[in-house]
């Protein structure tokens, strides 16, 4: 998907909330490196034709096709044996819509499909009755998810991605109060899934240390380290290369390593039968935006 642009903001959040800027020794690989949940982004369902149309989801009529059949089975048994993977489906397939799909129209048209990718991923995460007992006994979010099962890091982290984007369309306000959740579900994630979505942890980690201002505690070499492993566990994923180019190299000066990184993901096959066309289509989509930015971006 297209790089997380949530982080801008965080000037302010780090004021409000100290604690996320703690500064950190510079990191190697090693010190970043988590534990592997080894599970696919989705889990498959009893439902072949929504699935089919899922897999399909670089269509938008596939992508509202599986949307629709998905949720038409969540409101006829929502306890159905399969519901955290559709809960799941439902959840990436929101993201795209309002990030890809829909990207020029307004907040609010936005801020609506990203709060249900936020809900329907949070109701698959309450599936779990570690979490959920957490949250039913009153704990923070960035405390019940340590009680959460590491089968629930998909749910997890779909549920933080599309709540990380509600709260970049409702305002800095709403960012510095959901940024602690995030940020804390992210450090649940690189402790039990460091591999789950192709590193997905590792560029949303890469990311918050690059943008998080120096008084804040920005770590550029961390922020490096954490794009450097996502780029070592899945090299050909384009996604690592599009988020360091985007939020480590600019900050460095490092032109040379920008050009490089998007110009590999546009060089790439977009592969055909792929479950994940889709990703590799959006990704090639910013690399060749942020091609077209490199004199703005380097002055």
């Amino acid at each position: 998907m297209r790089p997380l642009r949530l982080l801008p903001l965080l000037a302010l959040v780090l004021l409000l909330f100290p604690a996320c800027g703690k500064k950190k020794p510079p990191a190697d690989a090693g010190d970043v490196a988590g534990s592997a949940a080894d599970q696919p982004p989705v889990g498959d369902t009893e439902l072949p034709e929504a699935d089919a149309a899922y897999s399909l989801r670089h269509e938008r009529v596939s992508t509202e096709e599986a949307v629709g059949l998905y949720e038409a089975a969540l409101a006829e048994n929502p306890d159905r044996a399969d519901a955290k993977a559709i809960r799941v489906r439902l959840s990436v397939l929101y993201y795209g819509l309002a990030y890809y799909f829909d990207r020029a129209e307004s907040k609010k048209h936005k801020m609506e499909i990203y709060w249900k990718g936020k809900q329907v991923a949070w109701d698959a995460m309450m599936m779990d009755p570690g979490f959920a007992g957490g949250i039913e006994d009153g704990d923070k979010v960035q405390e019940a998810i340590h009680k959460a099962s590491v089968e629930y890091v998909d749910a997890a982290y779909w549920c933080a991605l599309n709540w990380s984007r509600w709260g970049e369309q409702k305002g800095i306000l709403r960012v510095a109060m959901d940024i602690p959740k995030v940020r804390g579900v992210n450090e649940w994630i690189l402790e039990n899934g460091e591999d789950y979505y192709m590193a997905a942890v590792h560029r949303f980690f890469g990311a918050f240390f690059a943008e998080i201002p120096p008084f804040a505690g920005q770590d550029l070499d961390r922020s490096l380290a954490h794009f450097n492993r996502a780029i070592e566990l899945f090299p050909e994923w384009p996604e690592n290369q599009v988020n360091q180019a985007l939020y480590h190299a600019p900050k460095v000066d490092d032109r040379e390593t920008f050009e490089a990184l998007l110009n590999y993901v546009v060089a790439l096959d977009i592969p055909e039968d792929s479950p994940y066309r889709f990703e590799f289509i959006v990704a090639r989509a910013d690399a060749e935006e942020l091609l077209a930015r490199v004199d703005d971006l380097f002055d």
